[in-house]
């Protein structure tokens, strides 16, 4: 009985010797979906969507990582052929729907026979449209199965808040100003107490805009605050209400510079600087020196 003990320890230390030493490579296969990023609506709806009209886009990848060990023997791994993604099954299910194998249009790839440690292997594709609803795609290669993506798509108008995501969609893929002015116009009707459309639209009339116009949008962004602040003060949320008051006193302050502003624009210059923080920088148009700073911090700033 001693002797067989022996003999099973000495085994069982064999073999966490050769687990230890032997390196083993870690393959995944992962795919993704090129979405819009909304707001969180409920449980129960996709927090990424694709509006349509927009095309299908996403990627399939192949990533290959060596666990620690000792083994310097390179290890790999044989892929089907060099152009491996048409050995990809693409699997796409609707909501409420059968599941179908899609054959996608690759548009560009990573040839490779052979997947290494430390390699990432990817490949483009484009889906044809696809109508509105709940969807999970996901991809296999071979013994390789990657996580479902979970996307939505939608043509913005099923609920207030699809509509209010797709005017948000249309303002950050505005082609120029003009489009730019209709879709914040467009996202103010559709999310009445954000008052970032109307800063905005306030901010890009500054260049020509009259007085009326850049003081009419930035008075409809502090009513906006002003209701925002009467609402989180009924709700005891001091943190919120600190922080609107801030920005309200700050746009109030840009507000009241306006009329000079638009009677010097000749050799003044102000525009709002939104990195780190927005804030509104009055400058000399001809030497750069500035003149005066707004900020929710300091909305009565000078230099």
């Amino acid at each position: 009985m001693k002797s067989l003990r022996t003999a099973l320890i000495s085994a069982l230390i064999t073999t966490l010797t050769v687990n230890t030493v032997a390196a083993q490579l870690v393959t995944q296969l992962r795919v993704s979906i090129d979405t819009f990023a909304i707001r969180t609506i409920d449980d129960e709806t996709p927090s990424r969507v694709i509006f349509v009209g927009s095309q299908v886009k996403g990627e399939v990848a192949l990533v290959a990582a060596l666990l620690p060990g000792q083994n310097k023997a390179p290890v790999s791994r044989v892929l089907p052929s060099e152009e491996w993604w048409n050995h990809v099954s693409v699997e796409l299910k609707r909501k409420g729907g059968d599941i179908i194998f899609v054959h996608p249009e690759w548009v560009s790839s990573d040839a490779r026979q052979t997947l290494r440690a430390g390699d990432r292997l990817s490949a483009k594709f484009v889906l044809g449209d696809l109508h509105p609803g709940e969807y999970r795609l996901s991809v296999s290669l071979g013994a390789l199965h990657s996580e479902a993506e979970w996307f939505l798509v939608s043509n913005g108008a099923e609920s207030d808040d699809l509509r209010r995501e797709f005017a948000r969609y249309n303002v950050d893929h505005s082609r120029d100003r003009e489009a730019l002015r209709k879709n914040l116009l467009a996202l103010a009707a559709a999310d009445p107490l954000n008052a970032s459309p109307w800063i905005r639209l306030g901010d890009i009339a500054l260049p020509d805009g009259s007085v009326e116009q850049i003081r009419g949008y930035y008075d409809r962004a502090t009513q906006v605050l002003e209701e925002r602040r009467r609402k989180f003060a009924a709700e005891g949320r001091r943190d919120l209400v600190a922080a609107i008051e801030g920005q309200r006193a700050m746009i109030f302050a840009v507000r009241e510079l306006v009329p000079h502003y638009v009677k010097n624009r000749s050799t003044l210059v102000l525009h709002a600087d939104v990195l780190g923080g927005r804030r509104y920088i009055l400058r000399e148009r001809a030497s750069g020196k500035v003149i005066r700073t707004i900020s929710s911090n300091d909305p009565g700033a000078r230099k």
